[in-house]
This record gives C-alpha cells, sequence and structure tokens, in this order.
C-alpha cells in the first residue's frame, strides 16, 4: 500500500473509503431488488463483479 492511499484526515483510508461506499452501494441495490428472483439477481451481480476484474477473459467465467 502506498503513502497516499493511507494518508486521512477521518482515519480511513481512502481504499477503505471506496470500500465502503462500494458495499454501502450493494447494500442499497439489494435493498431496492425486493423479493423478486433472488438467486438470478445474485448471479447477475457475481458475474459483473468478474466481469470488472483485469486479465479474464469471458470464456472461463460463462462456462
Amino acid at each position: 500500500m502506498s503513502a497516499e492511499s493511507r494518508k486521512s484526515t477521518d482515519g480511513f483510508s481512502e481504499e477503505e473509503r471506496a470500500a465502503m461506499k462500494e458495499r454501502a452501494a450493494e447494500l442499497k441495490k439489494e435493498a431496492n431488488r425486493g423479493r423478486g428472483n433472488k438467486a438470478a439477481a445474485e448471479e447477475l451481480d457475481v458475474l459483473s463483479k468478474i466481469a470488472e476484474m483485469e486479465g479474464l477473459h469471458p470464456e472461463v467465467w460463462t462456462s
């Protein structure tokens, strides 16, 4: 971790704050989803996260 990512005025690094924001967005998305097809929605979330990863070809995560 670089010195820049550890700097903070609130006690949290920029990386930690980004992770908290991402988790908050995930929780909000879950809350807005309702009682629909939860398994399908979760599968789409997982596939979208995998797609965000660098260096991974779609053939690997769709099979």
